[in-house]
């Protein structure tokens, strides 16, 4: 079906999804995790942040019980979360879980991974929200070194990046 933006049918078939995983595997299964996480991104695209703030925060628990805190999966948790906070307009705790997310990227990692690009950019863009520039051009330049590193200079995220630094130095 592709992409469609139904998020409200995504919704529908997440739950069938989860009621079955549910009554399948243990309450905290990888796979329960990912479908948390999936209804997360369901509602996050919907605008309802507070709805995915519940089940990414779902998704963290399960990752922070199985795997532990320093694991890929829980760098992720912690950026969607991020992410929410951040569209929800609280900067700190944005923040938090965005530094969560690149310490353990960091430490699990390739430090030119791509994943660290992305939080190390959605830093810049907090940074940038609060109006520290001095901090929002050193995350910036963190991401544009990574991608430059891993995609080259013709690549649409290097792009952004430089778009990004671009405005912020005209602020």
């Amino acid at each position: 079906w592709g992409h469609k933006g139904d998020s409200d049918r995504a919704l529908e078939y997440f739950g069938k999804s989860l009621a079955i995983k549910l009554a399948t595997f243990d309450k905290n299964h990888p796979h329960i995790a990912a479908t948390y996480n999936n209804i997360g991104l369901a509602w996050f695209r919907k605008g309802d942040y507070d709805r995915a703030l519940e089940y990414y925060g779902k998704t963290l628990a399960i990752e922070l019980a199985t795997l532990g805190e320093n694991h890929p999966h829980t760098a992720t948790a912690h950026h969607c979360i991020g992410l929410a906070w951040d569209k929800k307009g609280d900067y700190e705790k944005a923040l938090e879980h965005y530094s969560k997310s690149l310490d353990i990227r960091l430490s699990t990692r390739d430090e030119n991974h791509p994943e660290t690009a992305v939080t190390s950019y959605s830093i810049g863009q907090v940074w940038s929200s609060k109006g520290d520039s001095d901090r929002a051009l050193e995350y910036y330049g963190k991401a544009l070194a990574i991608e430059l590193a891993i995609y080259g200079e013709g690549h649409p995220y290097t792009a952004k990046t430089h778009r990004s630094i671009g405005q912020e130095l005209l602020k």
